[in-house]
């Protein structure tokens, strides 16, 4: 019996800890580079006399490496979060020449033409070469003090397990891991969502907070935490429902003027940052935060115009919370309703 009892704890105490999930932060040297090739670009508006401007534009002479060139050619139609994943799936760089980056490439983007993909091995090839040819390696060493002290700030206010578990519980989904992707080259507030290790890992990436690199500001890193995160839970919810998107396209018509310049140039892309910010909504609200959320709504709607919000955090509520539907279903049905919504 006493054996029994034993082997219950230990049972018991592995549940336990296999459900308390924490957030790694980590640092990627790929997504250093790729901020680093589109701050010598388009150069953020950070103070230039701050230590670390000075240091990310040590070497202004990069901006002329044939390189650079190429890697705006092939990519420069891409967009940025497209490329900030890129960066992200590839091996470290610049990477050894025995490793088959074609293969690689063509085994992660399966889906693409043939066309596409040599556009991609092209683009991977120019970024390791740039890579090689540059003084990134200069730059990165440089700057890993000040990667060191942001490491230490983040890790003070990372994502609650109380806030995974709300994720996870509103979203009916779970990820075996989540990972955090600070930058310092990145331009101030910038923020990506993604996923490694088959969909396993929920992975964001996200520049400074604010201007002058600075990581401080906890709550607005909560609420990228709770938006980029949901990324990772919303999008397949939301892009399996193709047939009633198309039937919903003529919603996008009175927002493009609105939308565009905040670079959501199609209603797929639109209507999943709905989804998504209703979700940053909804959230806060269930952790007895009524503030955040009312204060991200009005935001969201005032500010930035995604006008079919209240009517899909309404919906969402009630197929989630009151009627208990999965959030799939939730999702689905708060679609089938917006085709009816008055524009």
């Amino acid at each position: 019996m006493k054996t029994l009892k034993i082997l219950l704890f230990l049972f018991l105490s592995i549940s336990i800890f296999s459900q308390h999930k924490e957030v790694a932060i980590t640092f990627k040297k790929n997504t250093e580079l790729f901020g680093y090739i589109i701050e010598l670009a388009d150069p953020s508006e950070n103070d230039k006399n701050n230590p670390i401007y000075k240091i990310i534009h040590s070497y202004e002479e990069d901006l002329n490496n044939d390189s650079m060139t190429k890697i705006f050619e092939i990519g420069g139609s891409m967009g940025y979060g497209f490329l900030e994943n890129f960066c992200y799936i590839l091996p470290e760089l610049p990477f050894d020449n025995t490793f088959d980056i074609e293969n690689h490439i063509r085994n992660i983007y399966e889906h693409l033409s043939n066309e596409k993909s040599i556009q991609l091995i092209k683009l991977a090839n120019a970024l390791n070469q740039f890579a090689l040819t540059s003084n990134f390696q200069t730059v990165f060493d440089n700057l890993e003090p000040y990667r060191d002290k942001i490491q230490l700030l983040l890790e003070e206010n990372k994502p609650s397990f109380e806030l995974l578990q709300e994720l996870e519980t509103f979203y009916n989904r779970k990820f075996e891991n989540y990972i955090i992707v600070p930058s310092i080259t990145i331009w101030p507030s910038a923020a990506f969502g993604g996923f490694e290790n088959n969909m396993k890992t929920a992975v964001f990436t996200l520049g400074p907070l604010e201007i002058n690199f600075n990581f401080s500001n906890s709550k607005s890193f909560k609420e990228l935490a709770i938006h980029e995160f949901g990324h990772s839970f919303v999008n397949d919810h939301v892009l399996k429902n193709s047939d009633i998107i198309k039937e919903t396209n003529h919603l996008f018509s009175p927002m493009k003027e609105t939308m565009y310049p905040q670079g959501y140039h199609n209603w797929e892309t639109c209507l999943i940052e709905h989804f998504v910010r209703a979700g940053e909504v909804i959230i806060p609200e269930l952790l007895n935060d009524a503030e955040s959320s009312n204060s991200l709504m009005d935001e969201y709607v005032k500010n930035r115009q995604f006008n079919y919000l209240p009517f899909i955090v309404e919906k969402l509520k009630y197929y989630r919370l009151v009627k208990k539907y999965t959030y799939n279903d939730a999702v689905r049905q708060t679609l089938i309703e917006l085709k009816n919504i008055p524009q």
